[in-house]
């Protein structure tokens, strides 16, 4: 009985790492939750570092650029696999402009890069790069899913 506990459970939450990743995310508070009760952009921006901020305040994680790092990769998770949900929703609902969105998102990705480059080359090649990389980039997947949960909600961003 046990053994068919354990099977359905690595089953259910991924064998890769699945159970790691549940216990992390039971941690703090849930981005999609802050962004479902969010009826304003600005409100959804406040959604912002609610995964890192409780990490950071973790006794393995306070004052450590490891910690930071990890506290990062923490929240962009979170933001990651909503930018995917984000961009499947639209595909699936906005099927005439498919292309567009493909050629938005690669271009976006690039720009990602590029941006955390500039603002990485401020540690010069020290212990803040990583830090300030992850940072870069969850902060700039957060600004992306905002717009784009703004889009599915029916509104127009610009």
């Amino acid at each position: 009985m046990m053994r068919m506990v354990l099977v359905v459970a690595l089953t259910v939450l991924g064998a890769s790492g699945g159970i790691a990743q549940a216990a992390d995310k039971a941690r703090g508070p849930k981005i999609e939750a802050c962004l479902a009760a969010a009826q304003t952009v600005d409100a959804m921006r406040a959604c912002k570092r609610i995964v890192f901020k409780p990490c950071v305040q973790e006794p393995e994680n306070r004052d450590s650029t490891h910690g930071l790092v990890m506290c990062n990769e923490r929240e962009a998770d979170e933001w990651s696999a909503l930018l995917e949900a984000r961009t499947a929703a639209l595909t699936a609902r906005d099927g005439y402009r498919v292309e567009a969105l493909m050629a938005a998102d690669a271009a976006w990705r690039a720009w990602v890069e590029v941006e955390c480059s500039y603002h990485r080359a401020e540690a010069m090649g020290g212990s803040a790069e990583g830090v300030i990389t992850t940072g870069c980039q969850s902060d700039l997947m957060a600004d992306r899913v905002i717009v784009l949960t703004w889009l599915l909600r029916g509104n127009e961003f610009y």
